[in-house]
């Protein structure tokens, strides 16, 4: 694992990273009918019945509409396994709209309030092994796959996930570490495709670290980080004095 990071050696990551293409996603082609399937595992599965780029979202004049759509039923929402839950929520269409924000806290508030499966998520003791373990595999498949430019957002959306355990009460210190830890994994594993990740990618890592580090510790960031909640990095805009001590403060605490 990289250790003694500096400052410089951040800034040239960046200059490399900020010009790389970032999203070559395309749409979905055919209007996906809305399931409840049994996987052999004996969970149920669920799919948003409608998706960005078929005829029928196109027809939404409204994000209200658009939020309406992507609701999942009560009747399956609770017998939902909480490993389908968390695939669905890290599909939900409208998550990253979060960028829409100047605060993207307050963005994902928005897709928390709008978004049934996030709030049912949230509520289960195990999404937070769940989130790492769904991280973990993504990890795994980018570093595995020879189209790794795939896993932009899946991985973004993550990211943003992850960085909401931070609410979640029943975690302790030594869990908010482990988190981190996965954080710093997810954040070398992007550095290792330099062509595909860009400045928005490292920017939910960060982000998402940023919260994770202060529930370990609120000193660390009310004390080293300029403006504090108002610092640019929770805002998902670049502060170099910030991510540097981020990126310092990640290996002091999870390097044995």
């Amino acid at each position: 694992m990289m250790k003694n990071i500096n400052f410089f050696t951040l800034i040239a990551w960046m200059i490399m990273l900020f010009g790389c293409e970032q999203n070559r996603f395309t749409a979905v082609d055919e209007n996906e009918k809305e399931e409840v399937s049994l996987r052999s595992s004996g969970g149920l599965s669920w799919d948003f019945p409608v998706k960005p780029g078929t005829e029928e979202w196109k027809q939404f004049n409204s994000v209200q509409e658009m939020v309406e759509a992507c609701q999942i039923p009560s009747e399956v929402l609770t017998f939902l396994s909480t490993e389908d839950l968390s695939e669905i929520c890290l599909n939900y269409p409208l998550l990253f709209t979060f960028t829409a924000f100047n605060h993207w806290d307050y963005g994902l508030d928005v897709q928390f309030k709008n978004f049934n499966g996030l709030r049912e998520l949230f509520k289960r003791k195990e999404a937070s092994n769940e989130l790492l373990k769904l991280y973990q595999a993504k990890l795994m498949n980018l570093q595995e796959s020879k189209n790794p430019e795939e896993f932009i957002i899946i991985l973004a959306n993550l990211e943003l996930l992850l960085s909401r355990l931070h609410t979640l009460n029943h975690l302790t210190k030594d869990d908010f570490v482990e988190i981190l830890r996965h954080l710093v994994i997810g954040f070398e594993s992007k550095l290792m495709h330099p062509e595909t990740f860009g400045s928005l990618s490292l920017s939910t890592n960060f982000f998402s670290r940023a919260y994770i580090l202060e529930k370990i510790n609120p000193k660390y960031l009310v004390e080293h980080i300029e403006n504090g909640h108002n610092n640019f990095v929770f805002g998902g805009l670049p502060d170099w004095n910030a991510w540097n001590y981020i990126v310092e403060l990640s290996y002091s605490i999870i390097s044995p």
